[in-house]
């Protein structure tokens, strides 16, 4: 069986050669060979194969209209696949979808948007926020880009003035949870087993990771919240306040599979590439 490592000769060509070492030797194990490609030399690549040569690709760089053109062009099964992908581009989508399975998210607004139009011209939807709204908050992009933090809201004035900076994005407004006696969590879940979990430390202002066994509540809502959206396996965020209540914030479809094994010691290609294996076979 041979598959391929698809990635993005822009971002760190060093962190991309390290993921592909340890793809490639965690998939050694099940005598599956690896192609590393870049994004450009891909369709090449196929195109210069025998048909049906390739069982499936893994994106180590995300990019959802590549996994498309993989599975509707060239019949190739994408882990992870383009609509897991599609659900957690959008944070909104993600936070909608999982809203959907009864999934418990921080309360947050969705302002409308559409192209080349100005957020602030939903005045109904605007006050109807203002007016329910608890602060502190957080104002956020949805879509996530390189370097983009969210916006820290006190008050309703400050709110209305980053709105005013940012009007022409795609923008939520999230109620914040205070750091104050909350643990926060990234549950690695593959297929639907949790593998293994970070908790985020923080103490005089540094931060760092730690391996934990999450409580139970955790492992369930993690589990339930990748399948929401669809994914082969996922890194799910978890607050879990003074209250002992969980919400999922976040969800990555493309784990930082360098920083999980740092911290954890766990081989997390290797549970990957049980699962294509095992994913693959069942569909033979």
């Amino acid at each position: 069986m041979h598959g391929l490592l698809v990635f993005d000769e822009s971002n760190d060509r060093l962190v991309s050669e390290k993921k592909i070492a340890l793809y490639r030797e965690a998939f050694k194990n099940f005598d599956v060979s690896l192609v590393a490609v870049s994004f450009d030399m891909l369709n090449a690549l196929i195109e210069g194969s025998q048909k049906d040569y390739f069982s499936f690709a893994i994106l180590i760089d995300e990019d959802i209209h590549l996994a498309k053109h993989l599975v509707e062009i060239h019949q190739i099964r994408v882990f992870n696949n383009e609509t897991a992908m599609t659900n957690t581009a959008d944070k909104a989508l993600a936070l909608i979808v999982m809203r959907n399975e009864s999934i418990s998210t921080p309360p947050t607004f969705v302002l409308p948007y559409s192209r080349n139009m100005s957020v602030l011209t939903n005045t109904y939807e605007l006050n109807t926020m203002y007016q329910q709204l608890s602060f502190p908050c957080l104002v956020k992009e949805r879509f996530y880009q390189k370097g983009t933090k969210p916006y820290f809201i006190q008050d309703v004035e400050t709110l209305k003035g980053v709105l005013k900076q940012l009007e022409m994005k795609p923008l939520m407004v999230q109620l914040y949870v205070p750091y104050e006696g909350r643990r926060e969590f990234q549950v690695f879940v593959v297929g639907n087993r949790v593998i293994t979990a970070m908790e985020l430390i923080i103490k005089d202002q540094e931060s760092k990771f730690i391996e934990v066994d999450v409580p139970l509540i955790v492992k369930n809502i993690s589990i339930k919240a990748m399948s929401s959206i669809g994914a082969d396996f996922a890194v799910v965020h978890v607050l879990f306040d003074l209250q002992q209540i969980p919400y999922v914030y976040a969800l990555e479809t493309q784990p930082d599979i360098l920083t999980i094994q740092s911290v954890t010691g766990v081989s997390v290609c290797g549970y990957i590439a049980r699962h294509v294996i095992k994913t693959l076979k069942s569909k033979d």
